[in-house]
């Protein structure tokens, strides 16, 4: 089986990589060779490693730039560093989300309403990967295209919906693939062909019930990132959680490379290496004393060298993370601590960090003498230890996107602006790309680093 799971993820990463670099958001000529039907069981895998690569490369890259996780050192990253960054930068990225991520999960979930009571388990999951996806790009963008998208010819300048419709979207995705997971649970057949084998399924080899701890979560996330709007918010997250989020570190929606289809951190060192694995966050952790610390960068030279992203990152095999547990922990521990529940929010504060160094294999000891310091207790203001847990959560989700949404939110970590910036500010969305402005009349104009604000930023 293993043999199997590497041979399908290396073909479907080759699929992904020679479609990626022909397309155009809905533009693309029909090659008459190729098929125009493409079942579920073949095109969720090479969907699960498309959207891996594009949330491990340039997605991280950037936000891990503008978040201070890393530095950019050189070449194209130097002037990122500096927020120097324009329309051309952001069309690959959208390109991959749109062209081909989403597009392929709206595949899936159009094969299935074709053929009604058949593939039930794979539109369900097609629907969380796609409010996962689109809850991404609304987060770096705000408005997108998606009531009016993945219409080929039909719609060539598909409209953009609003961040307040895309989030409404999400939702109904969500609720529909949770219940329609309840729905096949209680049938007989399950149409991912060979529950407990990732031949069809890389993330979660078909369990459904993870499936669906992964939607709670990811609606708690929403829920979150619209607490400003309505505080009513904190306490739905909670509920969201309360129906069923994931249990432990083994439950973490990620997805795992293979030697002979490596991760995104992995092929960039090898291939470009122009980012220094320095910034605040490293430094924080030094000053804290944190034993992560040694898990996050190569302080042996056991792999890349010295200074270089630890194996955890870095290594060929290394997974992609989408939501973790830590992160869930994280989310609940604001979410008791801003209605009310000051207990229960050091309670999930402190699993979060546990879980975060389990999650890093930090010894067991190590672990227990960073939460018994005056890192694992809240104290202070309500502020203060919101200003505590969004910085273990920063430090938890190290090179992951979350912690851009939550910074742009909170105003925690306390970052400083790159002096040297060409810009006065950290960047608070992307801007919309090339391909958009040209071909698409719709798209919105005038996006920059620091404006419009995004819908639930304001």
């Amino acid at each position: 089986m293993k043999t199997n799971k590497i041979f399908i993820l290396g073909m479907a990463v080759m699929l992904m990589i020679a479609a990626t670099s022909c397309k155009k958001y809905l533009d693309v000529n029909q090659n008459e060779d190729l098929p125009s039907v493409v079942p579920p069981k073949v095109l969720l895998p090479s969907t699960e490693a498309s959207l891996a690569y594009s949330m491990g490369g340039d997605a991280s890259r950037y936000i891990s730039t503008f978040m201070q996780y890393v530095t950019g050192a050189s070449r194209q990253f130097y002037s990122y560093n500096k927020y120097s960054m324009n329309e051309e930068d952001f069309n690959n990225l959208w390109n991959n989300m749109f062209a081909d991520n989403l597009h392929d999960m709206n595949s899936i979930i159009v094969f299935a309403k074709d053929h009604p009571g058949q593939y039930t388990a794979y539109d369900a999951v097609a629907k969380i990967l796609t409010a996962y996806s689109l809850s991404q790009c609304s987060d770096w963008w705000g408005d997108v295209p998606f009531s009016e998208a993945f219409q080929g010819f039909d719609n060539l300048k598909p409209k953009f919906d609003s961040q307040e419709d895309i989030y409404n979207s999400c939702f109904n995705l969500l609720n529909d693939a949770i219940d329609s997971i309840d729905y096949e649970a209680n049938t007989a057949e399950d149409d991912l062909e060979y529950p407990g084998d990732f031949g069809e399924d890389f993330m979660y080899a078909g369990d459904l019930g993870l499936w669906t701890a992964f939607a709670n979560g990811i609606k708690a996330r929403l829920h979150l990132h619209l607490s400003n709007n309505d505080n009513a918010n904190y306490q739905n997250a909670l509920d969201d959680l309360t129906a069923g989020g994931l249990t432990s570190n083994d439950d973490d929606a990620q997805f795992f490379f293979t030697d002979a289809a490596s991760s995104p951190w992995a092929q960039y060192i090898e291939n470009r290496d122009d980012i220094a694995y320095d910034g605040f966050c490293l430094q924080s952790m030094m000053t804290a004393g944190d034993p992560r610390y040694a898990t996050y960068v190569d302080t042996a030279g056991d792999y890349w060298g010295v200074g270089y992203l630890n194996a955890n990152f870095s290594a060929y095999t290394a997974a992609v993370p989408y939501f973790t547990f830590t992160e869930q922990k994280f989310i609940e521990a604001e979410c008791k601590l801003m209605t009310g529940d000051n207990a229960g929010a050091q309670t999930a504060y402190g699993e979060g960090i546990q879980a975060s160094m389990d999650r890093m294999n930090v010894d067991a000891t190590e672990a227990a003498a960073y939460l018994a310091s005056a890192n694992g207790t809240l104290v202070g203001t309500q502020q203060e230890m919101l200003a505590q847990i969004i910085y273990e959560k920063y430090v938890g989700t190290y090179l992951q996107t979350e912690s851009w949404s939550d910074w742009r939110r909170t105003g925690y970590p306390a970052l400083t602006p790159n002096p040297e910036g060409v810009i006065s500010s950290i960047p608070v969305r992307f801007v919309y790309p090339t391909s958009e402005n040209v071909y698409n009349p719709n798209c919105p104009q005038g996006s920059t680093l620091l404006s419009p604000a995004l819908w639930w930023d304001q």
